[in-house]
């Protein structure tokens, strides 16, 4: 049995800027290759998440600056082909039942009419919704919603998929079988997928993309961004309520309130040098390494 070839598919964006007639959400001189797999974007709100994804999309217009898939760019028609979007609020005609509006969207998408009910089986079932293609979409939780919205974002055959915070508002329980949905779905394409739930992260990330202002302050393999503060993350307790005293060169990645006193998380060169163990090497969380590169320490 010959083996399938893996579809290698790029998303490319130079050097990329935005600015709105106030000066909000600007995004300025961002460049990325998005690779197969899932890279995370995250960031604090108004740090360009969104405004780079309408740009992305074709929602909005860079002043300078170009997007591409496989070379081909966003003023060919081919590029929309390729590319495929589900906004955080997918709510499209609701009164309609689910099949009616895939086989709409379908139709958008350019799926021939005598192959709209086989697009739709496939991607109902890859999205775990056959069941439910002929209830209406107003009578569907929010988690079966945003199934919906994963199957409707795999009409087409995408190469490339932009998902604006899919897991928002998802009970958490529902949220672990979510992820395995969309592991499965898009397993063969290149995904950028917008949050600011940690979790996300931990469960999808194979690579993250992380804006602050506007800019790109981290990017690379989920492995290195997880592994950036080994070794080199210390706590300091102060059982008074008094902040306790840290290192000259420290640089505080997390206060934590402990029970009738202070804990800071922080790093430093000062500590890492020290013998005398007066501070306790502890392991990073997620968090810690967010609150580090939000701080615009850079990627080292």
């Amino acid at each position: 049995m010959a083996m399938l070839r893996r579809r290698i598919c790029m998303l490319s964006v130079r050097n990329l800027s935005f600015q709105y007639r106030k000066g909000e959400n600007a995004i300025r001189n961002i460049s990325f290759d998005l690779p197969t797999g899932f890279t995370l974007l995250i960031g604090e709100n108004g740090s360009g998440k969104t405004t780079l994804i309408r740009n992305i999309v074709g929602g909005l217009k860079a002043q300078t600056g170009a997007v591409s898939i496989d070379g081909i760019q966003q003023d060919d028609s081919v590029f929309y082909q390729k590319l495929s979007y589900l906004p955080q609020e997918f709510s499209i005609y609701p009164s309609l039942k689910n099949r009616e509006i895939l086989q709409f969207i379908a139709t958008q998408k350019g799926v021939e009419k005598n192959a709209l009910a086989e697009a739709i089986a496939t991607a109902a079932k890859q999205a775990n919704i056959t069941q439910f293609l002929d209830r209406k979409f107003k009578q569907c939780s929010l988690g079966m919603q945003k199934r919906i919205g994963i199957a409707a974002a795999l009409l087409g055959d995408p190469a490339v998929v932009v998902l604006d915070e899919p897991t928002a508002g998802i009970d958490p329980k529902e949220r672990l079988s979510f992820y395995h949905v969309v592991r499965e779905c898009f397993k063969e394409k290149s995904v950028l997928l917008s949050t600011h739930i940690l979790d996300d992260m931990n469960h999808l990330a194979d690579n993250v993309l992380m804006l602050k202002s506007g800019e790109v302050i981290y990017h690379g393999t989920y492995i290195d961004f997880c592994h950036a503060l080994d070794g080199r993350l210390f706590e300091s307790f102060s059982p008074n309520r008094d902040s306790p005293t840290l290192p000259n060169d420290a640089v505080v990645v997390t206060e934590a309130s402990a029970q009738g006193g202070t804990a800071y998380r922080f790093l430093s060169r000062e500590a890492e040098s020290s013998a005398n163990h007066k501070y306790k090497n502890v392991d990073p969380t997620t968090e810690d390494i967010w609150n580090y590169y939000s701080q615009n320490h850079g990627n080292g």
